[in-house]
């Protein structure tokens, strides 16, 4: 019989052949390298027979906790039980937490019994999310001017980035993405590589309107592994939208990244945003794996 126990309270020796599991886990099924956990980290672990078969690693960040990794082995007992427990108790301790408003995560490799739970569970709380992914072939933007995205760049596109969601009405964003500070945090995760992998400078980009300089439009890239490239954002300011600005920049990314030696790029999208996905599939993505998104409040 399993039981929980405090992540922190084992070593990385104790979960050394568990992170095993899940990284193979997660290459055969997502074709990415998720990277080391950095230990010690809070969290929940599933234990038999004396040893974890599952953890779920947690995050604080204000008033929202995330769930940065979540995963069962599959050489456990009842793997999908142990997800389900530890989905059960996280959202049950941090909501004991004053102050804290929100769980969010993305679950990038679950049971399909665990997801059926989860939206039987908190309906209307779980959005379905998906990977798009195609070979990194270099196609050079054309008709464009473009210059690197840098540092100094990140709060003019945190503000584009805010009017550019709220400009949306058929899809319900990450609630990091409601103000402007939540946005630019976002940002420079990306930039600082806590998220999406290590932030590639070469391959952002930022589009200026001619004379005025403002901005509109921006793609930040990261890498995910020795070959595996991935679009951590990309945004088009409302005004300028339909202009054939977000191909500009996705062609200038994906050359650089092919350039840098990727031969796959990913990105993730919500599937209730219809646009986005007709986009990607336009320029050749293709869904290589689904994945809910839990957006729970008290």
């Amino acid at each position: 019989m399993g039981h929980l126990a405090d992540l922190l309270t084992l070593t990385s020796e104790a979960l050394e052949e568990l992170l095993a599991d899940e990284a193979a886990a997660a290459w055969r099924g997502l074709k990415w390298q998720y990277g080391p956990v950095p230990l010690p980290v809070p969290g929940l672990a599933w234990m038999e027979g004396g040893r974890p078969t599952g953890y779920l690693a947690l995050g604080l960040n204000g008033a929202t906790v995330s769930i940065g990794r979540l995963f069962a082995s599959r050489s456990g007992a009842r793997p999908e039980m142990a997800e389900k427990v530890l989905l059960d108790a996280a959202s049950q301790l941090v909501f004991r937490v004053p102050g804290v408003r929100q769980l969010l995560g993305d679950l990038l490799v679950i049971a399909p019994s665990t997801l059926e739970w989860l939206q039987a569970k908190w309906p209307g709380r779980v959005r379905m999310r998906a990977i798009l992914a195609r070979a990194a072939v270099s196609t050079p933007a054309a008709g464009a001017a473009l210059g690197p995205f840098t540092a100094a760049d990140l709060p003019a596109a945190a503000g584009m980035l805010l009017r550019a969601h709220q400009h949306r009405q058929d899809f319900i964003p990450d609630p990091m993405l409601h103000h402007l500070d939540g946005v630019v945090m976002l940002l420079r995760k990306v930039l600082d590589g806590d998220v999406c992998g290590r932030f590639q400078p070469e391959a952002s980009f930022r589009a200026q309107a001619p004379g005025s300089g403002v901005l509109l439009g921006f793609v930040l890239a990261t890498r995910m592994g020795p070959d595996q490239g991935h679009i951590a954002e990309i945004a088009v300011a409302p005004e300028a939208s339909r202009q054939g600005l977000g191909s500009a920049l996705m062609a200038a990314a994906m050359t650089a990244l092919a350039g840098l030696g990727c031969r796959r790029v990913h990105l993730g999208v919500d599937l209730d945003n219809l646009a986005a996905v007709a986009f990607y599939q336009r320029l050749g993505f293709t869904v290589s794996h689904r994945f809910p998104s839990l957006r729970l409040a008290p």
